[in-house]
């Protein structure tokens, strides 16, 4: 994408005054606007879905605890 016209990484600096985990820091340097209007759709779905399900449930997720390593794959 050629400059930052959707002003990306004005809302990205946004989000990560909410984010709680190195995970979350660490995916949001890496997120990118979606090359297609089908990828956005999908993950405002996924969105949506998520904030459903905090709003009536009891899930917090106020800090989360990095588990990447216990889910990597050793080669046998």
């Amino acid at each position: 994408m050629k400059g930052d016209l959707l002003e990306f990484n004005s809302v990205k600096g946004y989000i990560k005054n909410n984010i709680v985990s190195d995970a979350g820091l660490s995916a949001l340097e890496n997120l990118c606007p979606y090359n297609s209007w089908d990828d956005a759709i999908t993950q405002w779905e996924l969105t949506l879905e998520m904030t459903h399900l905090m709003i009536n449930s009891k899930i917090s997720i106020n800090s989360i605890a990095d588990i990447s390593p216990l889910l990597e794959m050793k080669e046998g």
